[in-house]
C-alpha cells in the first residue's frame, strides 16, 4: 500500500468535514429542538464551508501540477 499524498489527505479531511456537516444539519431536521437547530445551522454550515474550501485547495494544487507538467513540456523539444 502506498503513502497518501498531501492532496489525498487533504480532500479525505475534507470529506470528513462534508460528513459530519451534514450528519450535524440532518440531526436539526430530524430534532428540530432549539438546541440541534442553532448547532446545525451554524456548526455544520461553517463545518460544511472549511469542507468546500479544503476541497478547493485540492483543486488549486492539481492545477498548479498541471501548470507546472505543461511548462515542462514546453521548454522541451520533442525530436
Amino acid at each position: 500500500m502506498r503513502p497518501l499524498t498531501r492532496a489525498e489527505k487533504v480532500l479525505r479531511i475534507a470529506c470528513v468535514c462534508a460528513l459530519v456537516g451534514l450528519a450535524l444539519m440532518v440531526w436539526s431536521v430530524l430534532d428540530p429542538s432549539p438546541m440541534p437547530v442553532i448547532l446545525g445551522l451554524s456548526v455544520g454550515q461553517g463545518v460544511g464551508t472549511l469542507s468546500f474550501l479544503l476541497f478547493l485547495v485540492v483543486v488549486a494544487m492539481d492545477l498548479k501540477v498541471k501548470q507546472q507538467i505543461a511548462a515542462g513540456d514546453s521548454q522541451d523539444p520533442s525530436p
